[in-house]
């Protein structure tokens, strides 16, 4: 044989077996991904499952990481139903965004940190995009849909020094490209986090050298990873999507669904059964007869229908229409208890999934607490995130000198933050059970408008007396026209500059004729502490003393006096409890 051929006959030979070892290692990589994360694969090919216990990233390494965010990205974003759910736990987790209340001693340091916070916070986003909320709801995003995100916190020294934040996606967080087993984190060797790398962001979708590039470090104390640990596996390297553990059943309901729906197209069409005599021929339309197999397996003759075709009927003889049992009676409910399987994974029930809540009020106050209990430990989650980053903000600020940090604050950083509540289901049965609930000191009010409307008891009170002051000089609200107002009080975890002074003896035993019961009590109380720490003005505290069941000349005497008499410990004994 030739030698030249022969050559190529064996470079051919040689070709064809790497060709056959390259395919059967990419076979039993597909293997591997298909036996250490049956999530991965479709209902009918799942694997037998894990078979002995390993460590963290053996269940995801990765490739499969990627793979699962890649999936949870496509049906986010494509799937209607998979788009609402993520969106009703944003909604429920993050809300419109969460409201910053700092509770140091110090009233003034408060407020001017609130009133800075309030101006600087939508401007955190380096990339100038989102405000502050449209940030907390990114990254909720983020967690639930690809499994984590990044957080790079640090000064922008192109403008101004100012603090500012970068979100960083999952896919972005990497060391080696073409390394499986990288996972973006340097640890030390207690497991805590010393540097993440981050890939350069792509200027474009082509920007292939982007994606390839080995990642730059940054230290662990400039970076918050915001993730989600499945089972909460201590030495889990990174997270991953919430999604995974229902790929498979949004698959599922998915196909069914597409199949409903076609079936439902078939039988939209009409259909005319005839019960007529065919004669000698067997042709009843000449002919133009069709025999076609249907879905059930079972031939039938068709005649397509033609515009204006006219039939005599004979004796015996009728037409009646076909009428669809697609779908059945069995399929919503159906539906519904698959839906229910896939909302368990973000603790969500079905009626939260659906807006719809059915049975009675029992049984949906019931869903709703179940609901609430999951959502508050992602809010938590959030807090503790969003706390993360305003700490990063105000150490700036203090460095910056920006803020002046009184010689009575030892810690400038003691704040919390108004998150979203859930309405009420039935708002008088709630409503009459919260009272019962204050009157007994079983909670404050403060609470109770955490776990409903989400507001801040300080900003009603504030409010309450603004609107005190306006009906003063509206003329509104004077004697012989009594006006009713809600009185609101709260255990708070600001501490007062002084304690609030009460009248003395004197003009105590002429106050004391004004029988109030303990909720009214704790309202007049917290309305002088108010005035003492000088929150609000003389005439709204009387208006607000007059709202809350005092007389006129007995409140104006109360605030009176309060300028020149010593702290006592109750009020009790000086406006009378029931």
């Amino acid at each position: 044989m030739n030698k030249p051929i022969a050559s190529r006959l064996e470079k051919a030979v040689a070709k064809r077996d790497l060709a056959k070892v390259a395919l059967e290692t990419a076979q039993l990589n597909v293997a591997y991904k298909q036996y250490t994360n049956p999530n991965l694969a479709p209902s009918k090919n799942r694997g037998r499952g894990w078979t002995s216990p390993g460590i963290a990233e053996r269940d995801l390494n990765r490739w499969d990481r990627e793979q699962a965010m890649a999936q949870a990205r496509e049906l986010a974003e494509t799937r209607s139903l998979v788009a609402g759910m993520v969106q009703t736990c944003v909604d429920n987790v993050i809300g419109p965004e969460y409201r910053l209340k700092m509770t140091t001693p110090n009233v003034a340091f408060n407020k001017q940190v609130e009133e800075l916070w309030r101006v600087e916070k939508d401007q955190l986003d380096i990339r100038g995009i989102r405000s502050w909320g449209k940030l907390q709801r990114c990254w909720q995003y983020r967690k639930v849909i690809d499994g984590d995100v990044g957080i790079h916190k640090f000064v922008d020294d192109r403008n101004g020094n100012a603090f500012r934040v970068a979100t960083i996606e999952a896919d972005r967080i990497r060391y080696k490209k073409a390394d499986y087993l990288d996972q973006g984190i340097e640890f030390d060797e207690y497991g805590r986090h010393k540097r993440y790398f981050i890939g350069r962001r792509p200027i474009n979708q082509i920007d292939q050298g982007a994606m390839l590039e080995d990642g730059t470090p940054i230290s662990a104390a400039d970076m918050v990873l915001y993730a989600h640990y499945p089972n909460e596996r201590s030495e889990r390297m990174r997270g991953t999507s919430m999604l995974l553990p229902c790929f498979n059943e949004l698959r599922d309901i998915d196909e069914i669904m597409c199949a409903i729906t076609q079936k439902i197209k078939n039988a939209a069409f009409i259909g005319l059964k005839f019960r007529m005599d065919a004669g000698p021929t067997g042709a009843i339309f000449g002919g133009l007869e069709q025999s076609v197999n249907g879905e059930d397996g079972k031939k039938r003759t068709t005649v397509p229908m033609v515009a204006g075709t006219n039939i005599n009927l004979g004796a015996g003889e009728d037409v009646s229409v076909l009428e669809s049992t697609v779908p059945n009676s069995e399929l919503v409910p159906f539906l519904k208890f698959r839906l229910r399987h896939v909302g368990v994974v973000l603790g969500m029930p079905l009626e939260f999934l659906m807006f719809e809540f059915e049975g009675s009020y029992s049984s949906a106050r019931a869903v709703m607490e179940m609901a609430k209990r999951r959502f508050l430990c992602e809010q938590q989650s959030a807090a503790y995130l969003a706390s993360n980053v305003f700490t990063g903000w105000l150490e700036h600020q203090i460095e910056m000198q920006t803020v002046d940090v009184p010689a009575d604050v030892s810690d400038p950083f003691r704040h919390r933050w108004g998150r979203p509540g859930w309405p009420y289901i039935n708002p008088q049965q709630e409503v009459g059970a919260q009272e019962m609930q204050i009157n007994n000191g079983l909670k404050s009010r403060a609470a109770i408008l955490q776990e409903t409307t989400g507001g801040d008891i300080d900003d009603i009170i504030a409010e309450l007396g603004h609107e005190a002051a306006a009906m003063v000089a509206a003329g509104v609200g004077e004697s012989g026209a009594k006006v009713s107002r809600p009185d609101f009080s709260t255990e708070t975890d600001i501490t007062p500059n002084a304690s609030p002074t009460l009248p003395d003896e004197k003009e105590a035993g002429t106050i004391a004729e004004t029988t109030l019961n303990g909720a009214q009590i704790t309202a007049a109380v917290e309305v002088i502490s108010r005035l003492t720490r000088k929150e609000m003005s003389k005439v709204s505290a009387v208006e607000l003393l007059v709202a809350v069941g005092l007389k006129r000349e007995d409140a104006e005497k109360m605030i009176g006096a309060e300028q020149n008499t010593a702290p006592v410990e109750s009020a009790s004994a000086v406006i009378g409890a029931k």
